[in-house]
């Protein structure tokens, strides 16, 4: 998909591109010179072409492009992003430097259909909410497939569009269970812990402050914060709307 900002001064059509590609999602830059009088869109795709290519911004020195709906940091200082456009997790440096990335768009292990939550536990292993594959997915900090648990549906350990995971300092796994209007607790290897329902109506993203066995589930439906009991999940208290405008 293109979408076009036409700034023709000095003779250049400035064109900012959407390039959905499998490996990529992202926005650039293109210029081309004039090498006629007409500045319109159309002289850009005539035949023959009323416009040259000139240059693209930014300059790509490494593939890194994406489109973020999650980060998380592990204790080494690596950056794992959740690139739900691209169906992708993408580890970098603490400067940015691409380190590697594995995914792509499927219901195989290993793949993501918009994955939408990311965090990592002590030892370094990569959690993952696989919203649209109603699941969630554990690897360590290469990529490499672990273990995977859930599927759709309401019962106990299933899923609808989980928008959210958190592991605490012992290892325990907070999944917002989204559509259902639950969060869900698990331990390491995915076994059923207990489950809370009903303090919210979309339950997203998730941290856990270990120290005060805390649980915080942003609820965009609500537009609050709510705070549960880490261990049990009991609820503790409320960051209403009054105070919160739509949290993402």
């Amino acid at each position: 998909s293109q979408t076009f900002a036409i700034t023709p001064e000095e003779g250049y059509f400035v064109a900012d591109v959407f390039v959905d590609g499998s490996s990529l999602g992202q926005w650039r830059e293109y210029v081309f010179e004039n090498v006629t009088s007409d500045h319109t869109i159309e002289a850009v795709f005539a035949s023959g072409g009323a416009y040259r290519f000139e240059r693209v911004w930014p300059i790509l020195h490494q593939p890194w492009y994406f489109l973020a709906n999650d980060i998380a940091v592990d204790s080494s200082g690596y950056v794992y992003i959740a690139d739900i456009e691209n169906h992708l997790i993408q580890k970098f440096t603490s400067s940015g430097q691409l380190v590697t990335k594995w995914g792509g768009k499927g219901s195989e292990d290993g793949q993501f259909n918009a994955p939408a939550a990311i965090d990592i536990d002590n030892d370094g292993n990569v959690y993952v909410a696989d919203s649209g594959n109603h699941r969630v997915q554990k690897f360590d900090k290469n990529g490499q497939f672990i273990q995977k648990w859930g599927n759709y549906g309401s019962q106990i350990g299933n899923f609808d569009s989980p928008g959210g995971i958190a592991v605490s300092g012992d290892g325990n796994v907070y999944v917002s269970d989204t559509n259902n209007r639950r969060v869900q607790k698990f331990d390491s290897a995915g076994n059923f812990i207990t489950q809370v329902q009903g303090p919210f109506i979309t339950p997203k993203h998730l941290a856990v402050d270990q120290d005060r066995n805390n649980l915080f589930v942003i609820d965009s439906g609500n537009s609050d914060i709510v705070i549960l009991d880490a261990i049990g999940l009991g609820l503790k208290g409320k960051w209403d709307q009054l105070s919160l405008i739509s949290p993402c």
